[in-house]
């Protein structure tokens, strides 16, 4: 039987589809009443990273018709006459889930051009966003490698983020081992900086602090939205169903066994990360 790293058993369980769907549709309502607020909540930013979860990882259970509101809703305010000034960062995690649904990268250009942005808290947005989806992108992206020369130059507080999504981007061996070659070579580095490119490049192994911290507490919020939801419409005389269970064939469901392959297999989810082996197209 399979099992997790926990220990629980993973065959022969389910995730019923119905009730993800109707959270996907209540979470997008609850982030649309409240885009425009003057302050920016947690719960906000949770929703629209929950969103993205779903869209990334199991977008077969996302339907047309969440698609469609989607797609509608990220067009709404991107015609906003001061989207560019208010919005564009509030609906971030919104395109990386039109990403995860559609492959289409235009959805991640303004992550991709804004990555090196002077102020750390759209960076660190910008993060987390990108961490759904780094693992799908090209290490020899013009932007992402030019932007992230330049914060290793400027040396900007809180660098340790962009360096690990740049590294577990699909790229060569060779092509990570000459851009750390190139940081350590042509700028002027502080000496804890240096240190730690330096032990990437003779180890291959780089620390991962950030983001299994912030998957650790995105999905608590995830299950706590999940089993707040009544699995049945009011006055129903359905018999309640456990949101992970033996689900009787009829439902549409989705195995349990492979949403946790898809989420474990996620580079960013590993505190230490072997870069050079990972996604190697190479034979270095």
């Amino acid at each position: 039987m399979k099992m997790n790293e926990s220990g629980v058993p993973l065959d022969g369980y389910e995730i019923d589809v119905t009730l993800v769907r109707r959270l996907l549709h209540f979470e997008l309502d609850a982030f649309e009443r409240e885009y425009r607020s003057e302050r920016i909540t947690e719960w906000q930013d949770l929703r629209a990273f929950l969103i993205a979860w779903f869209c990334v990882f199991l977008p077969e259970i996302c339907d047309e018709y969440f698609e469609s509101r989607l797609h509608e809703f990220v067009g709404k305010v991107k015609s906003e006459e001061d989207y560019i000034v208010r919005f564009y960062y509030r609906i971030l995690s919104l395109e990386i889930a039109l990403f995860g649904l559609t492959g289409n990268a235009c959805h991640l250009d303004i992550h991709r051009f804004n990555f090196d942005h002077h102020k750390s808290w759209i960076r660190s947005h910008l993060n987390n966003s990108l961490a759904f989806v780094a693992d799908k992108m090209s290490f020899n992206d013009h932007e992402l490698r030019t932007r992230t020369r330049n914060l290793v130059k400027c040396e900007l507080a809180f660098l340790e983020g962009q360096i690990v999504l740049l590294l577990v981007t699909k790229g060569t061996s060779s092509e990570k081992r000459e851009e750390l070659d190139r940081w350590l070579r042509d700028y002027d580095l502080s000496e804890d900086h240096r240190k730690q490119i330096e032990e990437i490049h003779r180890d291959g192994w780089v620390r991962n602090l950030e983001y299994p911290l912030f998957f650790g507490r995105l999905n608590q919020y995830i299950a706590h939205r999940l089993m707040c939801l009544d699995p049945c419409p009011q006055n129903s005389a359905d018999a309640r169903v456990p949101l992970f269970s033996e689900i009787p064939a009829q439902k549409e469901t989705f195995p349990i066994s492979l949403m946790w392959n898809r989420i474990s297999s996620h580079p960013l989810m590993q505190y230490v990360i072997n870069i050079f082996p990972a996604y190697k197209v190479d034979h270095d």
